[in-house]
């Protein structure tokens, strides 16, 4: 770009208000040309004008399969992504805005450069396939995180490091299936503290546990579960393959009663009145008719 036209572009850029950058890339995403708004971006960039500092919300494609940026600060004034806004784009190093609550769909989907991603103390949702295909190694989630959407992280095969900022916050987080969780794809281990988990103690007072919560983890090999809680969720431990021992300070049928699905195969469950393969769980007689499990 010449160094006339880049004057030209700021010293346009320095007429527009806010109002006016907004409708600028409305306009182009109303032509249903997904790069025109990311081509902007680059045309921006390139004179040396951030379109951010004029937003309140990353717009739809703003960088839409775009080449030319790497790196990004999304400033404090942003409180929300939009959908498709970095898809398939080369970025590799993101600053997020502390004030962000959201992440549209598709926010950062098949971003194969984007390796780790700070998420900001406020965010509160995550989108349907906002991580999908991405190429992340390890994720924080922060307690302020109430609802994960449906593939959000699917594909996420890289994914290998999961940090919960705080377990009781994510044990109420709404997951709307297993490609939601950000265990899943990559069988990711946990961590909490900067420690990794492996034995997974539910904390007390917790009164259920949300669907699809651990699935796919792969650190956790016992669980134990207080008498406080009263609902366990579906698929919460599918696919856990080193989970073998679950330890739950109820009876049997209490822990019965609060199974909304079926438990993996090969998990023995503790209970205060005996010892049970998961399959007694899946049972619909009583389970202390099954007596060569019992420890009484």
């Amino acid at each position: 770009m010449s160094v006339e036209l880049k004057d030209l572009i700021k010293h346009y850029a320095d007429e527009i208000n806010e109002n006016e950058f907004e409708h600028i890339y409305d306009a182009c995403n109303s032509t249903g040309t997904r790069e025109l708004a990311s081509k902007l971006t680059s045309i921006l960039y390139a004179a040396g004008i951030d379109p951010l500092m004029y937003l309140k919300t990353v717009p739809e494609n703003f960088l839409y399969f775009n080449k030319d940026i790497k790196e990004i600060k999304v400033p404090s004034n942003i409180d929300r992504i939009s959908k498709f806004a970095f898809y398939g784009s080369e970025i590799e190093n993101i600053q997020l805005s502390e004030n962000i609550t959201r992440l549209d769909k598709c926010t950062f989907a098949g971003c194969d450069h984007l390796k780790s991603i700070e998420l900001p103390n406020h965010l509160q949702g995550i989108g349907a396939e906002a991580f999908y295909c991405s190429r992340l190694t390890e994720i924080k989630l922060p307690a302020s995180v109430t609802m994960i959407r449906t593939s959000a992280f699917r594909e996420c095969n890289d994914l290998s490091k999961v940090t919960l900022e705080d377990l009781s916050s994510y044990l109420k987080c709404d997951l709307t299936d297993d490609t939601s969780c950000p265990f899943y794809a990559g069988e990711a281990e946990l961590y909490i503290d900067g420690n990794l988990v492996k034995e997974l103690v539910i904390p007390e007072g917790i009164e259920s546990i949300n669907s699809f919560a651990f699935t796919g983890c792969s650190s956790i090999e016992s669980v134990e579960i207080p008498h406080s809680v009263t609902s366990i969720g579906i698929r919460v431990f599918s696919s856990c393959e080193n989970l073998y021992e679950i330890y739950y300070k109820g009876t049997s049928a209490q822990f019965k009663s609060m199974l909304s699905g079926v438990l993996p195969y090969r998990v023995t469950i503790f209970c205060d009145d005996g010892t049970f393969p998961a399959s007694c769980f899946d049972w619909t007689g009583d389970i202390n008719e099954i007596s060569f499990w019992s420890n009484k």
